[in-house]
């Protein structure tokens, strides 16, 4: 079976769509691990989280914002215990 080039693109097209939708990153869900994050980073957030008993996700978000409050860019983390501290104010606005 012959295809065209234009068949193929568009074959590539909508597998791509396929992949990027399995990844989450299409449709607006979260990925498996935080947008940005390292491992490392990933790992605290989710030990303090556990630790405190606070929902991960909304925690993740209420650290990004706060980061953007204090102007700090994107690669401008929070030590362990900057992060136990975020998860105490965290619980104390009542998230």
């Amino acid at each position: 079976i012959a295809l065209s080039l234009s068949g193929v693109a568009d074959i590539m097209a909508g597998i791509n769509g396929i992949v990027q939708n399995a990844k989450g990153k299409s449709d607006g869900e979260y990925r498996q691990k935080t947008k940005g994050a390292n491992k490392a980073d990933r790992k605290n957030i989710d030990s303090v989280a556990n630790k405190y008993k606070i929902n991960r996700r909304d925690f993740g978000d209420f650290i990004e914002s706060t980061k953007q409050i204090e102007g700090r860019g994107p690669s401008d983390n929070y030590t362990y215990s900057e992060l136990c501290d975020l998860a105490k104010e965290f619980k104390e606005l009542g998230y």
